[in-house]
């Protein structure tokens, strides 16, 4: 028989009091019981099965030959060296959704936005500029369906140019240039009216939300430019939208200062916001897209959030969702901004610039539109041996060229942490 190695694996405390383990290599999660860490601990280096069993004592030799066929069945076991993990890889995406920065300018002034500290240098994109991105973008989708997510500063301060590229995507559609895409919005919604809500509901829009807790607290973060609280406008309208048949959802950011309550706002969000989904924020620094929030706490302040949602019938998006879909499928991400799909969203900022970030469009992020991006995904050496790298995808690319640092230590003791809580808490996730 040819011999074999148990992949690389962590041991956490299960659900119920059970063991649980998880294989580094095939992402797999497993409840197992002491026979089991003994077979798995005998195969750490490459060994023939048949000569490490008949050395057991022979009243234990048939439990083992159970345990070991079990956990092979599980993938537990490799027959072949594992594929090197490379220090530098190269991802070529495919870009199925833009998001459009129509404007920076805004009527909140929200004190960690970056609208706010860059008050007097912001930007909005030009007439001419639009026609020729949303020109370029339509080829993205002559095969698939691709998503437009207009973004700002406040995106409903350019309704015209909402309006504008959607009369530019149907006269496509309709010449069969491309498919009918999918269109979000991120907006802060104080500027609704009753010609929007008419355009929305038309044209299938998929409406986010930002608010960021009850009114005490929403109204410390999001405010107009006098001081006035944003959060009364911005229910009145989420109910309009409702009222609709829109869809409409929720995003919350997470606040330094606040992050222990985020249990307690997200409850008090499902009560005032109804809705399907609610987003949670990844939170970084707005320029250097550094985590700015304790990881290992966030990985377990979400898990309580995933608690709360289940009970709720509520499906809540989060820093752990694309984490939980490559468990769930066994699929290893090789960069950190693909979606599940192994797509990226991409930036198109107010000059009609390509960003393959989806967060930021600084300029030594920019590209063209010609061909696939090349993206460089550099790897510390303690990456290599990181129980979470294949669910991580490496440190974000976009975070080191701005930055000019190698690693966010905060998203990798979140990623480090989440895969102890999900072993944990093997039931909520479970389903």
């Amino acid at each position: 028989m040819k011999k074999i190695s148990a992949h690389p694996f962590r041991v956490y405390s299960g659900s119920r009091g059970k063991i649980t383990i998880f294989d580094e290599e095939t992402l797999n999660y497993a409840e197992v019981g002491s026979s089991h860490l003994v077979i798995l601990n005998a195969f750490k280096i490459a060994r023939d099965p048949k000569k490490v069993i008949i050395s057991m004592p022979l009243s234990k030799q048939k439990e083992a030959w159970r345990v070991l066929k079990e956990l092979d069945e599980l993938g537990f076991f490799s027959r072949s060296k594992s594929i090197p993990y490379p220090k530098v890889f190269n991802l070529n995406p495919d870009i199925r959704a833009f998001r459009i920065a129509l404007t920076e300018e805004c009527n909140l002034k929200c004190p960690e936005c970056f609208v706010t500290k860059n008050r007097n240098n912001l930007k909005t994109m030009s007439h001419a500029t639009l026609e020729t991105v949303i020109k370029k973008t339509i080829s993205y989708g002559t095969s698939e369906k691709i998503t437009y997510h207009f973004f700002g500063g406040e995106p409903l301060i350019r309704f015209d140019h909402i309006k504008r590229t959607v009369d530019m995507v149907n006269e496509a559609v309709k010449t069969r240039k491309m498919i009918k895409p999918f269109y979000t919005m991120t907006t802060n919604l104080t500027f609704l009216n009753d010609n929007m809500i008419r355009f929305f509901k038309k044209n299938d829009f998929k409406i986010g939300v930002s608010i960021d807790g009850p009114e005490n607290i929403n109204n410390k973060f999001r405010i107009y430019k006098n001081g006035r609280g944003s959060f009364k406008d911005t229910k009145h309208n989420y109910y309009r939208l409702i009222k609709a048949g829109i869809d409409t959802h929720v995003l919350i950011t997470p606040h330094a200062g606040f992050l222990d309550q985020l249990p307690k706002i997200f409850r008090g969000t499902l009560k005032t916001f109804p809705s399907k989904t609610i987003t949670i924020n990844t939170p970084f620094h707005y320029r250097s897209l550094a985590w700015n929030i304790d990881g290992e706490k966030y990985a377990q302040i979400l898990v309580k959030l995933v608690r709360i949602a289940r009970k709720n019938k509520v499906t809540i998006d989060s820093a752990a969702s694309p984490i939980l879909f490559s468990l769930a499928n066994n699929i290893k991400r090789h960069c950190p901004c693909m979606f599940n799909n192994g797509y990226i969203m991409a930036s198109i900022s107010t000059e009609g610039h390509l960003s393959f970030c989806s967060q930021n469009w600084n300029d030594v992020l920019l590209t063209n539109f010609k061909g696939k991006m090349n993206i460089p995904i550099k790897r510390i050496s303690q990456c290599s041996k990181c129980e979470a790298r294949h669910i991580c995808g490496g440190p974000c690319p976009a975070f080191q060229i701005i930055s000019g640092k190698e690693i966010d230590r905060q998203k990798c003791r979140f990623m480090q942490t989440i895969l102890k809580e999900i072993a944990m808490n093997a039931k909520i996730f479970g389903e």
